[in-house]
């Protein structure tokens, strides 16, 4: 049919140049409907090649259609081209497929106005699920469950209104069931993406795999859904064929032996996916970034492999899915890459969305506080540079960017002059020796630091962080010590960055060059990463009075397998609820958060102090915040006794680790192992893992630690039919599932209080302090409190476990705030004296 029909002559006309100006070669324009219907304005959004040109998807869906030319004026179209069109459909977004000239013109998808959202029937829901509904008839030994019920009717609410709804769900509510039936009914209904984030992989996978096909069966609705993975997750065809045609770029301990290269080359040219998770090993992190896909080394439309991209092809799955299940992080950066652009309904990471559930909600702030951070890691400098240059090693020759392009120019690749020439190699020279310069200075600056960190804090266990103050509350220890190296530093990754920049402003004629053009894309990405963590390390010495306002700095040193030093660096928001509301609260139309752990002893107030939901911040939000706390599912006082040793020193005196270790092997002796101990310091489960260790060989209880193993694995083997204690840090507080009799006991050590040198509590507490308020009963405690329940929540997973709580910190008894956690926790029998086998023998 003819286009003027659909486009008015000024946009038919723009068309027809465009095109002619890119040789009639494929080209993709977004287009916005005028009052007449028509066509009115256009913009360009990826120009290609005869093959195919990738739609940006991320753009696409904010324009009223997406208007694509076939150079053969065959206007019928291809596979690629209904997959485009069926995902943009989704989105309202049309697809019109217009000839060179811009004459003819196909509507294989017309432009859909936005309609009535159809809300969803709480009744028929709810008694769906009910204990008289269908699901009861067709699932032989179904539960109704009056605290899930509760909940999707509240999830229901928040869907149907527009609301924020805050529901705490205690282990055993089914959750995961309460919120996924409103969002994939109300994502499929009204064909409006729905977002599920969760904290951590294990909840992802069981959405997956196990909840969403089940529902999907149950509902008897065909929604669909997808895994939001990073785009780091992907494998990247450009690499991969240089890698293939140059795989001596690694050498055998870079790439994790030869098995692993032979099997990644085999996976390489057979997957379908690109997804690492095919592979049946971890690959190295030198040998993943040399081939992983990035934002920055990518080079869109122009890359040779654009129409076969793993990463496009995941794309157009996730823009096509009523549901996408995500993690925090992606959220997080979704929503910062919004915030930065100021554009909060529109894509970024993920497709543009208006209704979101988070799952494990309790970790939201932390993510979101790393995602508005900027930092310098040290291992991230050592890989950038080494993919930049890489001395020969032995018989491994030397390798890197800087080589090939040094090659291209030594083979006359070039329409460079003589002298351009001569300059790009003398900047491939400088730069060759301001890498190992550079190499060599850090790795005294960072030795140094861990030895600084180690005095302070003492051993060489764990992590170690250092709160750098600056202004009038500086450091001087920190300030008079480290200015040197750190200026250095920062000025060295400053002088290679701008080496580079000046390298690729004499080769960026030849962009036009596809060998070329890849070359000057990695270069340009290289130099860029090299930017922030300069000026973070600048910053860490800014002596300016407003430099800590509202932003924390601090340094970390860690010493990881083999020696190696992991030395970080971030300056991070003190706060960021104002963030949070700004770039997800507002701009979203429902916000379910949700967690087994919301509240601490006075319920919601702290959560939503820190996520920027107070009374104060919810009325910019113009609509209500509403909470709910479900009753506890399980029966505590018949499951569960908690026992609290009444005759223990306290845990600063020199004596509590071995007198706390007589009761763990008391505990360990009477349960067969089946014990997990939870610590709040690397330093002391090594301490008391000493004591432990000869006690229980002798008793034929095997003992494993964080730290010998993934935790996986540890937990595979805990859960195994030998006799075995758990000692655990960090990580194993929460998302750790062991139901049934492998955990019979839970041991916590100490009240789960932050490092009073941890930067970011340290620095919220005295901003709490100078504001004359209470840090302790404000921060400190309810911070502590939620982590306490989280660590007593790995106890008892399931209606028919049983199981042991025993809490070693006798200030749980001395202190006015003991009972305060006492509170957090669900009624449940407490024995206090010095008798653990009384309270194991009643949950036996």
């Amino acid at each position: 049919m003819e286009a003027l029909e659909y486009l008015s002559p000024t946009v038919a006309a723009r068309l027809a140049r465009e095109i002619a100006g890119y040789r009639g070669q494929e080209i993709f324009f977004g287009g916005n409907l005028g009052d007449s219907g028509l066509v009115e304005e256009v913009e360009l959004l990826a120009r290609g090649n005869p093959r195919m040109v990738p739609v940006l998807f991320e753009r696409a869906t904010s324009f009223d259609v997406v208007l694509h030319n076939h150079p053969s004026s065959i206007l019928e179209p291809s596979d690629a081209d209904l997959e485009i069109a069926a995902s943009l459909g989704n989105h309202g977004t049309g697809f019109y497929i217009v000839d060179n000239a811009a004459a003819e013109i196909n509507v294989v998808v017309p432009h859909r106005e936005a309609e009535a959202v159809e809300p969803l029937d709480e009744e028929a829901l709810v008694h769906l699920f009910g204990p008289e509904g269908e699901v009861a008839a067709k699932l032989p030994g179904y539960e109704s469950r009056p605290s899930q019920l509760s909940m999707l009717r509240g999830v229901i609410r928040a869907f149907n209104r527009g609301e924020i709804y805050l529901c705490e769900a205690p282990t055993g509510t089914g959750k995961s069931l309460g919120y996924l039936v409103p969002a994939a009914l109300w994502a499929h209904r009204n064909r409006e993406k729905v977002i599920v984030s969760t904290h951590t992989i294990a909840l992802q996978e069981q959405l997956i795999t196990r909840d969403l096909p089940r529902l999907r069966e149950l509902l008897g609705v065909d929604f669909s859904f997808a895994l939001v993975k990073g785009r780091n997750n992907y494998l990247c065809r450009r690499k991969f064929g240089e890698f293939e045609h140059d795989g001596g770029f690694f050498a055998e301990e870079d790439a994790g032996g030869e098995d692993q290269l032979a099997t990644l080359l085999e996976w390489g040219k057979a997957t379908d996916s690109g997804d690492r998770a095919e592979l049946p090993f971890v690959p190295s992190p030198f040998l993943w970034d040399r081939l992983a896909s990035e934002s920055d080394t990518c080079q869109q439309s122009r890359c040779a492999h654009a129409d076969r991209c793993h990463v496009q092809k995941a794309r157009r799955k996730n823009f096509a899915a009523d549901l996408l299940v995500v993690n925090h992080h992606i959220l997080c950066a979704d929503m910062a890459l919004k915030a930065k652009a100021g554009r909060f309904n529109a894509q970024a990471l993920l497709p543009a969305w208006k209704r979101l559930v988070v799952d494990e909600a309790h970790n939201l702030e932390d993510t979101a506080t790393d995602h508005f951070a900027i930092g310098y890691s040290s291992l991230a400098i050592a890989r950038t540079l080494n993919l930049l240059s890489r001395p020969a090693r032995g018989k491994q020759a030397g390798s890197g960017l800087l080589r090939l392009i040094a090659g291209r120019l030594g083979q006359g690749h070039t329409r460079l002059s003589a002298d351009d020439q001569q300059t790009a190699l003398s900047l491939i020279d400088m730069l060759e020796k301001d890498r190992l310069q550079h190499m060599d200075r850090a790795s005294d600056f960072h030795l140094t630091l861990f030895q600084f960190l180690s005095g302070k804090e003492g051993g060489d266990f764990g992590e170690k962080k250092w709160r750098v103050k600056t202004g009038v509350h500086r450091e001087a220890g920190f300030h008079e010590g480290f200015r040197e190296p750190v200026e250095g530093l920062s000025a060295s990754l400053e002088g290679i960055r701008r080496r580079l920049e000046k390298l690729v402003k004499i080769i960026e004629d030849e962009r036009d060059d596809p060998e070329w053009d890849r070359l000057i894309t990695d270069a340009q990405a290289y130099g860029n990463r090299l930017a922030e963590p300069a000026g973070v390390l600048e910053s860490l010495l800014d002596d300016a009075p407003a430099a800590d306002e509202g932003r924390v700095r601090w340094v970390s040193a860690q010493k990881l397998s083999r020696g190696a030093l992991l030395v970080q660096a971030s300056v991070s928001p003190l706060e960021i609820g104002t963030q949070l509301r700004e770039a997800l609260f507002e701009p979203a139309a429902t916000v379910v958060l949700t967690s087994a752990t919301l509240t601490d002893h006075r319920g919601f107030q702290f959560l939503r102090q820190r996520l920027g939901l107070t009374a104060e911040g919810a009325e910019s939000l113009f609509r209500p915040v509403l909470e709910e706390s479900l009753p506890a599912v399980f029966d505590y006082r018949v499951q569960c006794a908690a026992f609290l040793p009444e005759d223990l020193p306290l845990p600063q005196d020199p004596a509590f680790n071995e007198r706390s270790c007589g009761i763990i092997l008391e505990a360990a002796t009477f349960f067969h192992g089946r014990t997990m101990v939870l610590f709040t310091s690397y330093g002391q489960l090594a301490a008391m893992r000493r004591i432990l260790s000869p006690q229980l060989e002798a008793l034929g209880i095997r003992l494993l630690a964080q730290g010998d193993a993934p935790r996986n694995r540890l937990l595979d083997e805990f859960r195994g039919a030998a006799p075995t204690v758990l000692l655990g840090v960090n990580s194993f507080w929460e998302g750790v599932d062991v139901p049934g009799e492998a955990l019979s006991c839970l041991v916590i050590v100490k009240l789960p209080f932050a490092v009073p040198s941890e930067p970011l509590a340290a620095a919220r507490t005295e901003a709490l302090e100078r504001a004359g308020r209470n840090a302790f009963s404000e921060y400190s405690l309810p911070v502590a409190i939620l982590r306490f329940r989280q660590g007593f929540g790995r106890l008892i997973r399931t209606r028919s476990d049983r199981g042991l709580f025993v809490m070693l910190d006798r200030r749980l008894l001395d202190k006015n705030y003991g009972k305060d956690f006492l509170k957090a926790l669900p009624a449940l029998r407490i024995f206090k004296g010095n008798s653990l086998q009384e309270a194991a023998e009643t949950v036996m």
